[in-house]
């Protein structure tokens, strides 16, 4: 008897398998300009889309005797020492801690070995014996004399020279919040594209315009690959595939319902099939000789879905629903919901993004117009709301570090409301800029005046401001 664990087929938590769903038009474009090499290819999408499963299940799919490599751009906070150094160790070339050189031994270099590599030395062609036991007395002590960079960038023109492929693989690009370690990082791998290796950026939208690649002289060497929102059938597969797996099956309407209410997310889908199996329906495991049952609906579905809760996404909601510490008590409107509610602008915000269904993007100007209308107001008493900064603002407090962002603030705030908003809001959106936000893909507004659209870039913050909006009310500000 042979079981299938139920939380290894739905894995919202790690590289699914039985459940990975072949997006194969994304996965070709990936493939025909890495394939080429020496082209700078940036991975766009927003968050929990399935990009780190993209990178990696590429990665896995190279030939044996290519070599590759995928670093999380967290890794990389201080720009290209950082890149070399990881390099040279996956690479398995000697490094030295205290001085941070490397070795130039070229026998001493693991990756030689590992892919049964030559380097010519002396007019003959010279084996690698990283793993010999038997070297010389003269070679037993590792020198570290060389620049890592100088040690990766030949190692690199090995490989190429014996006409393996090269793919560096930065996941979070990012997360390299300065722009000055992020130009750092092209430059330092402009000169391994030369040689032929290809590099995945994988970033949030918009990095392909990121201001890192300016001066560094890579045009016409950039590609862009941009990973779109699962669609509903996407979704299904992952639900379909995995319930089969687990020899189960459910009805097309409640699989459809889950693709429905995940945003577009697979890891928010993996998250709720494996909830449906294991709290609706007790199935931890599966014996693969059973017979073939249903999966039941949950009695109550809406009660299903608010048990999804994500920590940090629901402490994004309470933050952007609080806004920036106020200089003085803010005013606030009653909102016609169940029961009517005193909401200040900010949780206006929050709210009509609710009762819109939570979309990925919505109008500034349909925001203001659904306000006005449960507001009753209009012309110079809605502008006095000064909604249009308030999303400003809401954009720079959630492109502040996710850490700081989320730690509570306390501040006494003045007693006195002001009757027009504007000035507040300019002083919020100053304090903002000082505090010298980095990007963190969670919401933000983009274009002004009429042009302006409110985006949520995580669609677990989509999912808790649909169906979490008891948070917005708890939230606000006294």
């Amino acid at each position: 008897m042979s079981l299938i664990v139920t939380a290894d087929v739905f894995t919202p938590a790690k590289l699914p398998t039985v459940t990975d769903v072949d997006r194969t038009g994304v996965s070709a474009e990936l493939s025909r300009w890495v394939n080429r090499g020496g082209f700078f290819v940036s991975l766009l999408g927003t968050t929990k889309l399935g990009k780190t499963t993209l990178v990696k299940t590429f990665l896995a799919g190279l030939p044996a005797d290519s070599w590759s490599v995928y670093l999380p751009g967290q890794s990389l906070g201080s720009g290209a020492d950082d890149l070399w150094l990881k390099l040279a160790q996956q690479l398995q070339i000697p490094t030295s801690k205290e001085s941070g050189l490397a070795s130039s031994d070229k026998t001493s270099w693991g990756f030689l070995t590992r892919l049964q590599l030559s380097w010519l030395g002396a007019g003959a062609a010279v084996q690698s014996n990283a793993t010999n036991e038997q070297q010389d007395s003269s070679s037993s002590v590792q020198k570290f004399n060389v620049d890592p960079s100088v040690a990766v960038t030949e190692a690199v023109g090995l490989l190429r020279a014996n006409s393996r492929k090269v793919v560096i693989a930065i996941d979070d690009f990012h997360f390299v919040t300065d722009a000055a370690a992020r130009r750092a990082i092209v430059l330092a791998l402009r000169p391994l594209a030369d040689l032929g290796c290809a590099v995945i950026l994988s970033t949030i939208p918009g990095g392909e315009l990121d201001p890192a690649f300016s001066t560094t002289n890579t045009g016409g060497r950039r590609k862009t690959v941009t990973v779109p929102r699962w669609g509903v059938e996407e979704l299904e597969q992952i639900a379909t595939q995995g319930l089969k797996a687990l020899r189960l099956w459910a009805s097309p309407d409640l699989i459809t319902n889950l693709a429905e209410q995940s945003f577009g997310s697979p890891q928010i889908m993996q998250q709720l099939c494996l909830d449906l199996c294991e709290m609706e329906n007790n199935i931890f495991h599966r014996d693969e000789l059973e017979d073939v049952e249903e999966v039941c609906a949950p009695d109550d579905m809406d009660k299903f879905f608010r048990s999804l809760e994500d920590d940090e996404a629901l402490g994004w909601l309470a933050k952007l629903s609080a806004g920036p510490d106020p200089r003085r008590k803010r005013g606030k409107k009653t909102y016609p919901i169940d029961p009517p509610t005193e909401l200040d602008g900010y949780q206006l915000i929050m709210q009509s993004l609710h009762d819109f269904g939570s979309p990925h993007e919505l109008p500034l100007a349909e925001l203001k117009k659904h306000v006005g209308d449960r507001l009753q107001m209009e012309g110079k008493e809605l502008g006095r709301l000064a909604l249009e900064l308030k999303a400003r603002n809401l954009g720079l407090l959630a492109s502040k570090d996710t850490t700081s962002a989320l730690e509570a603030q306390n501040r006494t705030v003045s007693e006195d409301t002001p009757d027009d908003e504007s000035d507040e809001e300019e002083f919020a959106f100053a304090e903002l800029v000082a505090a010298e936000a980095i990007p963190q893909p969670v919401f933000e507004l983009q274009g002004t005046g009429i042009q302006a659209s409110i985006r949520i870039l995580d669609p677990l913050l989509s999912y808790m401001i649909k169906w979490h909006p008891e948070k917005i009310v708890e939230s606000g500000r006294g």
